[in-house]
């Protein structure tokens, strides 16, 4: 969409709203929308008047970051008639040609088509920042990573605000408002999971409903996705649904049920950390320990204790673990969302799954104290095969 700019200098022409469609049935986060639409509109009494209010919205991947930034946008449309911009940092490459073609897309949204661009990225950078500087325009940065990502775009001048959404807690910009976002309470969640189903289908179907829910474990990606299936198959109740979730016989047959979006976005997420990383939060899936410890992580991941306390911190940092207190001052346990740890688990090497779990068996063998997910030996047998004997289980 287009509309006609206000005469504030520069180039003349329309100005372009770039922000994608806003979800029709946008449901939750109430709090969290009014705080966001007021930090962009009015900011803090503290601020000064030279930058652009900012705000930063995290959280794990599929809990709705980029939804939210977007619905938000559109709320604030009106306060900011120079235009509205939108950029997802993921869809390009952190390279000096990717920074340019980023910024190119902003100058094309203020009205400066490609051939009167410069071709360098930092002459690129100078325009727009010259062009926004007296203007009021909202500038949406999607799927941040890394602080340059950011650096570069964000407009100068204090009539612009910048919403930016990130999976990293740590990422930081001078004055910004963050706001946090977790998994969706129960009721939300129910809510979003029901939007697109009429009621004769979920009358009398309260227990089979919960399960649903406790499957999706408040993540509105998944609970889209249970809509999804819902919704393409009219003739499925919502006890059928519930049964396939529950009784499903191992994690690739789960994800399966709940589409490829799920399984995409837990795969982006996990695709920006290092190889390093990467290894140690598959090695921390490979049995169902909901509440991991520095000693636990050190088992499973084949490190020191600080090692493991390092990886610990670093997968927080990044929303692919949560922090939460253990009940006793200064002790803090970890916590993996289970549909990310059914993924993680789903994909998991075998040659990695076999050297973690010998780990296990030698040194902790009570985090095998389930059957574990692959080869159908109970824990018993496994460690006689590792040459432990039956009694080392305990």
């Amino acid at each position: 969409a287009t509309a006609a700019r206000p005469d504030r200098g520069g180039p003349a022409g329309p100005v372009t709203n770039q922000l994608p469609p806003d979800i029709p049935d946008f449901i939750g986060r109430g709090w969290e929308s009014r705080r966001i639409v007021d930090a962009l509109t009015t900011g803090s009494t503290t601020r000064m008047d030279t930058a652009a209010r900012t705000v930063i919205i995290n959280g794990m991947t599929g809990v709705g970051k980029s939804a939210l930034a977007v619905h938000t946008a559109h709320l604030t449309r009106d306060s900011f008639p120079d235009g509205q911009l939108y950029v997802d940092a993921s869809a390009f490459p952190r390279t000096e040609e990717g920074l340019r073609d980023v910024l190119g897309r902003l100058l094309h949204g203020v009205g400066v088509p490609e051939e009167e661009q410069p071709g360098s990225w930092p002459l690129r950078q100078d325009l727009y920042r010259s062009l926004v500087a007296s203007r009021s325009v909202m500038v949406l940065i999607d799927n941040v990573t890394e602080p340059d990502d950011m650096r570069a775009v964000i407009p100068t001048g204090g009539s612009s605000a910048v919403c930016i959404t990130t999976q990293v807690s740590s990422l930081a910009v001078d004055g910004a408002v963050r706001v946090p976002l977790d998994v969706l309470g129960a009721e939300d969640a129910g809510a979003l999971l029901s939007s697109g189903l009429s009621p004769e289908r979920l009358e009398s179907q309260g227990r089979q409903l919960e399960e649903v829910l406790a499957v999706c474990g408040g993540l509105p990606v998944a609970l889209r996705a249970v809509g999804n299936v819902l919704a393409a198959r009219p003739h499925w109740s919502l006890e059928r649904v519930a049964s396939s979730l529950t009784s499903a016989q191992d994690p690739a047959s789960l994800l399966s049920l709940l589409g490829r979006s799920l399984a995409e976005a837990f795969d982006e997420a996990c695709g920006r950390l290092t190889e390093e990383s990467r290894c140690a939060l598959s090695a921390l899936a490979a049995f169902d320990v909901e509440r991991l410890t520095p000693a636990t992580a050190a088992v499973l991941i084949g490190c020191s204790g600080a090692s493991a306390a390092t990886h610990l911190d670093e997968l927080a940092d990044r929303n692919l673990l949560r922090p939460v207190r253990a009940g006793l001052p200064r002790r803090w346990v970890y916590v993996m969302h289970a549909l990310l740890r059914t993924h993680l688990h789903a994909t998991l090497p075998d040659s990695q799954y076999l050297t973690v779990l010998g780990r296990a068996l030698r040194e902790a063998p009570h985090l095998v104290r389930r059957r574990p997910p692959r080869y159908g030996a109970a824990p018993d047998e496994l460690l006689a095969v590792a040459g432990g004997g039956p009694s080392a289980t305990g």
